[in-house]
């Protein structure tokens, strides 16, 4: 879900997205298409409320309600692999939030994170009409983006974080310029590589995103994992991969982080393939790559629990109950 006031670069954010060489099946939901710029040479199919692209991209709008959007979405065949919900300026996410919950518990839909976007140099200071519900719009996000940063000073972009600091305490902070954000912090796709890769954004060295890849063939400890992605440090905006966890050494665990969410789902059987935990790690410029590899490392280990020992208690512990 993208959040944020009106003018903070959302729009820009998704024409972006739906451009972009994602190699996923993303379908966006939009509250209208007017400002969503598409070039035609990428339309396969437009009608009043969907516009087709080549690359497998569809944007939509919300006609109805979201929940009826979401639903025919999830009814297409193929599915969409990924649905990305534009917020209007004006609208509170809290409300999306609640329907989207309502849908995960029938529909094969998760809510992955909540991005919020922030306008640089427009915010509403706390005297304007709109600063409550400016404000309001960040406080379910996982990730801000300080968009525009090209457009303030130094010291503005400090006094900016320090506020945003005060509003979200939970949520990481990344800076972007004209909404150029790398697809894997919006999608969190999985790891592609097996060395690190540099991500950067809008050509400015002080604005880049960087990915760590980590790889370890040992079995990782499910308590120890939670506890690691739990106190992940603030320069990491996402990881997601496959996880060969101790506990179920027979399947691939999924997990995903997206700020301070974290998820860990049981995946398909290994098979053939060989088992190991592969994850890709995406933040800011000043990631520590080994500090952050040597914090991944202390989820390693862990007992084997057998297939019949304490099976209530292993279950509560893999998926807990929801708060």
């Amino acid at each position: 879900m993208i959040a944020g006031f009106l003018g903070a670069g959302k729009t820009t954010l998704l024409n972006r997205l739906l451009l972009g060489s994602s190699g996923e099946r993303v379908a966006v939901v939009v509250n209208d298409f007017g400002d969503v710029t598409i070039d035609e040479r990428l339309v396969v199919r437009r009608d009043d409320a969907t516009i087709a692209l080549a690359n497998g991209c569809i944007c939509c709008t919300i006609r109805d309600d979201l929940i009826a959007t979401l639903q025919r979405l999830l009814q297409q065949d193929p599915r969409p692999e990924r649905i990305v919900v534009e917020m209007s300026g004006i609208a509170d996410p809290a409300a999306a939030v609640r329907t989207i919950r309502l849908i995960e518990r029938r529909w094969p839909l998760d809510l992955d994170g909540v991005v919020a976007l922030v306008d640089a140099e427009q915010f509403p200071e706390p005297a304007s009409e709109h600063y409550v519900l400016a404000r309001e719009q960040l406080a379910l996000a996982d990730l801000v983006v300080i968009n525009k940063v090209d457009l303030v000073t130094p010291r503005q972009l400090t006094d900016l974080r320090a506020r945003l600091a005060d509003y979200v305490p939970h949520a990481r902070v990344a800076e972007a310029a004209h909404g150029d954000v790398p697809l894997d912090v919006l999608l969190g796709r999985g790891p592609t590589a097996a060395a690190p890769v540099e991500l950067a954004a809008a050509g400015e060295a002080g604005h880049a995103f960087r990915s760590v890849t980590y790889r370890c063939g040992e079995p990782m400890s499910l308590e120890r994992l939670r506890a690691v992605v739990t106190e992940l440090p603030s320069s990491v905006y996402r990881v997601k991969g496959f996880v060969h966890l101790a506990e179920r050494p027979e399947h691939q665990t999924v997990l995903q982080v997206v700020g301070r969410r974290a998820r860990i789902d049981l995946g398909e059987a290994w098979g053939e393939r060989e088992r190991e935990t592969l994850l890709l790690a995406i933040g800011s410029s000043a990631l520590d790559e080994h500090a952050l590899l040597a914090q991944l490392d202390s989820a390693r280990g862990g007992q084997r629990l057998s297939r019949f020992s304490e099976p209530l208690r292993f279950l509560r512990a893999l998926w807990p109950r929801p708060r």
